[in-house]
């Protein structure tokens, strides 16, 4: 494209959308770490179940947080003249950690008291 004689991209911050992906998600991850740990305070009351779900979130999230700072380390020089590849793997371990929480959840409330 050429604006005004001049070469204009569509994007007018290519080097910053990396960085942008990385930090949503950082703040995800943390969001999640967050709600989790409250999950913490019913330990007594259902015991290793819900102690089962706080370990795997905080695992989960963890290994997430790893897998894309190192996938930004490789990104970040290339970007934006080379292809990015999408974040499989991480999409499916959230999306299968909501799913197996989803279940512990909905286990943890038949069970109640």
């Amino acid at each position: 494209m050429t604006r005004g004689g001049t070469t204009w991209h569509a994007r007018e911050d290519p080097g910053l959308q990396p960085e942008r992906t990385e930090l949503a998600w950082q703040r995800t991850m943390l969001s999640l770490l967050a709600a989790s740990l409250l999950l913490i305070r019913w330990v007594d009351s259902f015991g290793v179940l819900v102690l089962a779900m706080v370990s795997l979130t905080c695992l989960a999230a963890a290994y997430v947080i790893v897998r894309i700072r190192r996938r930004l380390r490789v990104i970040a020089p290339t970007f934006p003249h080379a292809a990015v590849r999408v974040a499989v793997q991480e999409v499916i371990i959230m999306t299968g950690l909501q799913v197996v929480l989803a279940v512990l959840g909905i286990v943890v409330v038949l069970t109640m008291r």
